[in-house]
């Protein structure tokens, strides 16, 4: 059986968005993608979050995100006239802090590794960003939440599965560091997951393409 590290990871995040989206196969998203036609006013949560990451992997590859979030304003995807100026000058500031504290502790430019990990009978594979000889970051330019100590705790022992590696957890204002774990431990998360799966698999999909047809397939299902 294969699965990728996200499928992996949002299993233990929220079991019912991978029930939905991995089971039933219901697309969850809800998030519009379109260029808006209007400027906003202000950024809605995970926009300023997707800005903020994409500039913070700008400043720690060596590159100036100033350009593209000098882009983002030109294309109307920040703020006008001072907002938009404001929202710059904020994120590269905050970029520049933390993108400083990861590499101060990887103490080199990051890359990414591919991950092709069997534990019992089950093939995880993907790519884990912020790799550095030993040293890992997960990296957050926000709260650390448990959802993210869960992909930080997973990908931790993907990546020890090979060496020893030290994690290091860098949110907005805290830091968290996971030492060298045993690869073992895994194989615990993997029978959780498996467990997990046997019941849901059998579930009958009935054609399911929206919530309200997947709440009668799941009666039907359980009576």
């Amino acid at each position: 059986m294969n699965v990728s590290i996200s499928e992996f990871e949002s299993f233990f995040i929220s079991s019912p968005s991978f029930f939905l989206s991995k089971i039933l196969g219901i697309n969850i998203n809800i998030y519009d993608e379109t260029l808006p036609e209007t400027e906003p006013l202000s950024l809605d949560t995970l926009t300023k979050y997707q800005i903020e990451n994409d500039a913070i992997k700008e400043c720690m590859s060596g590159s100036d995100p100033s350009r593209t979030l000098e882009y983002l304003y030109q294309t109307a995807q920040l703020p006008p006239e001072n907002l938009g100026q404001f929202h710059i000058d904020e994120t590269i500031q905050k970029s520049s802090e933390i993108a400083g504290r990861a590499s101060d502790f990887l103490g080199g430019v990051p890359s990414a590794v591919h991950i092709e990990s069997e534990v019992d009978g089950l093939m995880i594979s993907g790519d884990i960003e912020g790799v550095c000889g030993d040293k890992h970051t997960y990296i957050k330019p926000a709260d650390i939440k448990a959802k993210d100590l869960m992909r930080a705790w997973i990908r931790h022992l993907l990546l020890n599965q090979s060496q020893k590696i030290t994690t290091e957890l860098i949110g907005k204002s805290q830091s968290l560091t996971l030492q060298p774990a045993n690869p073992e431990l895994l194989a615990d998360m993997v029978k959780t997951f498996k467990n997990g799966l046997k019941k849901t698999c059998e579930i009958p999909r009935y054609g399911c393409h929206t919530v309200k047809q997947a709440e009668r397939a799941l009666r039907r299902f359980f009576q």
